[in-house]
Formats: structure tokens, C-alpha cells, sequence
């Protein structure tokens, strides 16, 4: 949400600001309010015997990794210069997760790849509607 900020703010990045915010938008709404609850798949920290969650308990549910696919939404969409560091800190985030013990391996690939989805889904629709051949050229 910071980078979506910083980039709307700034005039040169603007477009990937609203690209990104789009994608990270459709992220948040199809991972965390509709796939979560129509999944209702629990905390591994809740079932499995042992694992210590290293964080405080999550108030949803656990399929998918709305952190992995938020953070792989919006490192997709990022200029060359800036996507390979924000790739890899999007793979931190997603590693976070399961680190933590908030999440399944299967929880954090489908976020990973539903936010990467999602982004070049948005990136499509973009260039489609407003034909923005900067941004295309990514």
C-alpha cells in the first residue's frame, strides 16, 4: 500500500501508481474477501501440532496468502529498474508467511500466483482502455 502511495504521488510514476493500485485492489477483493471465505481453510497454526505462530493469531482464514498475492501484485507491475528488488522482496514476504506459521506452502504458491495473475490481467485491461504505450513497454 506504501509503494501504491509513493508512486500516485509522484508525477513520473503516477500511471504504475494506479496500475498497481488497480492490481492490488482486485488482489485484496478476490483473495481475501471472496476465496478466503468460500475456502474457509484454517490456520496451520491451529491444527498442527507443535507449530508456534511467531505472530499474533490472523482474524481470516488461510487460503490464499493475501500478503503474497498483495506483495506479487504490485512487484509485477513495477518498472524494470525497480522489479527485480521488488520481486525479491515480494519471494521475502511470501517465505515470511510460512515462517511465521500463518500458512500452508499451498496457501503462499496460490497467493503468489493469483496476485501475479491479477497484475498482468490489470496490465491488459489498461493498455486496452487507455492504450498508455509507456507502460506497456515495461
Amino acid at each position: 500500500i506504501g509503494i501504491c502511495v509513493l508512486l500516485l504521488i509522484l508525477k513520473k510514476t503516477r500511471t504504475t501508481g494506479i496500475v498497481c493500485s488497480c492490481s492490488l485492489a482486485v488482489t485484496f477483493l478476490i483473495n481475501n474477501i471472496i476465496l478466503k471465505n468460500i475456502i474457509a481453510r484454517t490456520r496451520p497454526y491451529e491444527v498442527v501440532e507443535g507449530l508456534n505462530r511467531i505472530i499474533g493469531a490472523q482474524s481470516d482464514f488461510s487460503f490464499p496468502s493475501g500478503h503474497s498475492g498483495a506483495s506479487f501484485a504490485v512487484a509485477v507491475e513495477m518498472p524494470k529498474k525497480y522489479g527485480v528488488p521488488a520481486l525479491i522482496v515480494a519471494t521475502l514476504i511470501a517465505f515470511s508467511r510460512l515462517y511465521v506459521g500463518v500458512h500452508y506452502p499451498f496457501d503462499v504458491i496460490a497467493g503468489v500466483l493469483t496476485g501475479t495473475i491479477y497484475a498482468v490481467i490489470t496490465v491488459a485491461i489498461y493498455r486496452k482502455f487507455f492504450k498508455d504505450k509507456k507502460h506497456s513497454e515495461k
